[in-house]
Parts: structure tokens; sequence; C-alpha cells
């Protein structure tokens, strides 16, 4: 299957998701939410026909499966796992081809959300 590429940062952001509370962990994906829209601009930018509207349907697609772990994480019901997240979401990127933009997303959101170490 597919997997998000690892980098130094994102490898830091997992681990540091997996041990966050569910409030971190809400207003982290409220944040990666945010941030993936950032990345729509590029899309829009640079794509154009059936390879833009198929990234914008991956795009919406980790948009669902975000904003549907914030609600469920909220209301404590029926979540996933942080690890089944972390896959699922590297998984969707990497079917619709999108796993650069979720990178970045990550890679930058880490040098916000998670603490560093000297």
């Amino acid at each position: 299957m597919p997997r998000l590429p690892e980098t130094p940062k994102t490898e830091r952001l997992k681990q540091w998701l997996l041990s966050s509370t569910d409030t971190q962990k809400i207003a982290f994906l409220a944040w990666l939410s945010h941030q993936l829209t950032v990345e729509g601009r590029c899309i829009w930018l640079d794509l154009a026909g059936e390879k833009q509207a198929a990234a914008f349907k991956g795009l919406n697609e980790l948009q669902h499966t975000i904003s549907q772990n914030i609600g469920h994480s909220a209301q404590e019901t029926n979540r996933m796992s942080t690890e089944d997240l972390w896959e699922t979401l590297g998984q969707s990127a990497a079917h619709y081809g999108l796993s650069e933009h979720l990178r970045r997303s990550l890679e930058f959101l880490s040098s916000i959300h998670v603490p560093q170490t000297s």
C-alpha cells in the first residue's frame, strides 16, 4: 500500500501526534485542513482539466477524512486511531497524486506544533 513519504519532520510530527491529547489532535487536524486549502491554491494554479479535477477530488477526500475525525474526536465517538488516520491520509494522498501536497502541509505544521529538541 502506498504510504506517506517519511521525512525527519513528518516522522517527528507523527510521534508527537501519537502522544498528543485529544484537544491537541483536534487543533492540529483543523490546522492541517487549513493548510491543505493553501495547497488547493497550488492545484488551481498548476493543474488543468482532468488532472485538476482528479486532484480536487482527492483534496475533498482528504478534507472529508480530516473533518470526520475532528467531529468524532470532539464527541469521543467512533474515531479511528491516530495510526490509522495517518495511514489513511497517506494512502488517499498517494491514490490521488497528492502525496507531495500532504507532505508539504505536514512539514509546515511540524515546525509549528512539534516542540523542537536540541
